[in-house]
C-alpha cells in the first residue's frame, strides 16, 4: 500500500494529513477542505441551527474536517468501518476535539459484514494506477480484492442525540444505512447529503426509484446536486432561506437552486 503524507492548507493555518493512494489525492483533499467549500456549505445551510453532524463513511476525515470549518460550534460523529481507513482518520482528526470517531459502520441491522474493493466488472472505469489502493472505495457490495470484516450497527442504535446533518458516502449501501436510521429521519428530520451515482446503483442492485420511494415516505425533497452528492431535506418552508447564489465551488453548471429528483 502506498502511504502518503501531505501538509494541507486549512482555514486558519496548515495541517498534516495521512492517507493512502497516489499523489493525485492531494489535490482532491485540498479541494474538500479549501476555505471556499466550508463557506459554501455554511451559506447553503444557513437556515439550520447546526449542532450535531453525523458523517457515515468518514474515510480519512476530509469531509468531517470540512464540516467542522463550516460549523465550528457543532459536534461531529465520524463513522468509518474499515480498519485501514480508520487508522488514517484517527491521525488526521486528532487536532479537532469537536470530532468524535468510531471504527464502526452504519447498516440496516447490527452484526459483522465483509468489505471489499469493487471488481473491474463492477467498476469498469476503475483506474488501476490510482483507485486500486483508494480504500475509500471499499464496499459491502464489493467483489474485488482487499477484503476485511467490519462491525456494523443501525444509526438508530448508535446515535442518541438529535442529528442536524447526516452525510452518507458508503459506496452503494446508502439505502441500507437509511433503513437503519428511520427513527432519526422521522424524529430529527436532518438534512441529508448522500452520494448517489449510477455505478454504485448498478453494483448494489438498487434503483434510483428505491431511494425516491424511501424519501417520499419520509416526506423529503431534493434541494440540489453537488458533484456526485444529493442534498435532501424535509418538505417545509426553507426556500426563502436556502442559499442559491452560486455553484458549488469548482463545480460549473450545478446550481444550488435546482430541484432534481434524488
Amino acid at each position: 500500500m502506498n502511504e502518503i503524507g501531505a501538509t494541507i492548507e486549512i482555514p486558519g493555518g496548515m495541517t498534516h494529513l495521512r492517507f493512502q493512494t497516489n499523489a493525485q489525492m492531494v489535490n482532491q483533499l485540498r479541494h474538500v477542505v479549501h476555505t471556499k467549500m466550508p463557506d459554501f456549505w455554511r451559506k447553503t445551510l444557513s437556515y439550520i441551527d447546526v449542532r450535531y453532524i453525523v458523517d457515515v463513511g468518514a474515510n480519512i476525515g476530509a469531509v468531517s474536517m470540512m464540516f467542522h470549518f463550516a460549523f465550528p460550534d457543532a459536534d461531529i460523529l465520524a463513522l468509518e468501518p474499515s480498519k485501514t481507513n480508520y487508522a488514517y482518520l484517527e491521525y488526521n482528526i486528532k487536532k479537532f476535539p469537536k470530532i468524535d470517531i468510531m471504527n464502526l459502520g452504519a447498516y440496516s441491522r447490527p452484526g459483522y459484514m465483509p468489505l471489499s474493493m469493487p471488481s473491474p466488472d463492477q467498476r469498469p472505469q476503475l483506474d488501476v494506477e490510482i483507485d486500486t489502493e483508494n480504500f475509500g472505495l471499499l464496499s459491502l457490495y464489493g467483489k474485488g480484492a482487499h477484503q476485511e470484516m467490519a462491525k456494523v450497527d443501525c444509526l438508530d442504535n448508535i446515535v442518541s442525540r438529535p442529528v442536524d446533518i447526516l452525510k452518507i458516502d458508503v459506496e452503494g449501501a446508502e439505502l441500507d444505512v437509511l433503513h437503519g436510521a428511520t427513527r432519526i429521519m422521522r424524529e430529527d428530520q436532518p438534512v441529508v447529503l448522500m452520494e448517489l451515482h449510477s455505478e454504485n446503483l448498478r453494483f448494489s442492485g438498487r434503483r434510483k426509484e428505491d431511494y425516491q420511494d424511501f424519501f417520499k415516505d419520509m416526506n423529503y425533497e431534493s434541494l440540489g446536486t453537488y458533484f456526485s452528492d444529493v442534498l435532501l431535506a424535509p418538505r417545509r418552508d426553507h426556500d426563502k432561506h436556502f442559499y442559491s447564489g452560486e455553484h458549488a465551488p469548482g463545480e460549473a453548471g450545478v446550481h444550488s437552486g435546482e430541484r432534481p429528483e434524488p
